[in-house]
């Protein structure tokens, strides 16, 4: 499944997975992933996010591999009053997702995709 993150299939359960930091690291400047997959758009997603403080992490969805982007109102942002971790289920048939702090704390995420 081609995407712009490393990618391991996860065998057996028709999804994949990757780490889309090298562990904690400033997000600031925004990350971009696409996560399509070789039949197409995504069916659902699972971002898992921890954080070694207190930051807001917004996400916002691509339709058209990465040249529109549209930030959804109630997934985001994501707001971390201290370090702390949640997840997001995704449930939008994008192209690319991209994922960006509200300072330079440090954030790790994974991405579960089901195609």
């Amino acid at each position: 499944m081609p995407t712009k993150a490393n990618i391991e299939i996860l065998g057996g359960r028709g999804a994949t997975g990757a780490s889309l930091t090298d562990g904690p690291e400033d997000i600031s400047d925004g990350l971009e992933v696409n996560v399509q997959t070789e039949t197409g758009d995504i069916a659902a997603a699972t971002l898992y996010i921890a954080t070694e403080g207190a930051v807001d992490v917004s996400i916002e969805f691509s339709p058209d591999n990465g040249d529109t982007w549209r930030e959804p109102l109630y997934e985001s942002p994501v707001t971390f009053d201290e370090a702390d971790q949640d997840l997001v289920l995704i449930e939008y048939q994008a192209t690319d997702l991209r994922v960006t702090g509200s300072n330079s704390t440090a954030v790790d995420l994974d991405l579960r995709v089901r195609a």
